[in-house]
């Protein structure tokens, strides 16, 4: 008896069989990318302005010392916020007292933005500081939907920031004592 040889024989393909690993990626990646559901986004909420203030110019901390009529002082307060296409307000008060009004010595609109811009600074030269003594220089931001028709109240005071300086203004050198003002340092 001789040894049966046995032949390869040919088996025909399903069409549903891959032919590569390389197809079978492409039809899995495929197939699955078609039936994803689409993702769900949340309306974006207004941000109230938070400010740096580590990076606040002149430093809040330190008791600014200027002439009348000789000095200008210059401010930088970094913020961010997400506005949702409505301003910021930037209001500068002299000598905020509860239940007085304050003097407004200037107001700045600006321009909204994102949360994502690290970038916006309210800036101002201040030149009125009031009579010799010391006084407290605030700006406050809020959006323009939380100020009132005054401008220097806002609506509700946790969707504003303020930032506060104790200013000594001299109308001669030395004529008024640090000890006098409400903070300590000196600048």
């Amino acid at each position: 008896m001789s040894p049966q040889t046995t032949s390869p024989r040919w088996v025909p393909r399903a069409p549903s069989v891959c032919f590569s690993w390389l197809e079978c990626l492409s039809a899995a990646l495929l197939s699955t990318a078609c039936l994803d559901e689409p993702p769900e986004y949340q309306a974006a909420v207004q941000i109230p302005p938070i400010v740096n203030f580590s990076q606040v110019v002149p430093s809040p901390s330190v008791v600014k010392q200027l002439m009348t009529g000789q000095d200008s002082l210059h401010i930088e307060v970094p913020f961010r916020s997400e506005d949702l296409d409505e301003e910021v307000l930037a209001v500068l008060l002299l000598d905020v007292v509860p239940g007085q009004l304050p003097q407004v010595i200037g107001d700045q609109p600006i321009a909204p933005s994102t949360f994502a811009d690290i970038s916006r600074t309210f800036t101002a030269d201040v030149t009125d500081f009031g009579a010799p003594g010391c006084h407290t220089l605030t700006a406050m931001l809020t959006h323009a939907s939380n100020a009132s028709a005054f401008r220097f109240e806002v609506i509700d005071e946790s969707l504003a920031t303020r930032v506060m300086w104790t200013l000594a203004v001299h109308e001669a050198p030395g004529d008024i004592s640090l000890g006098e003002c409400p903070t300590q340092g000196q600048q």
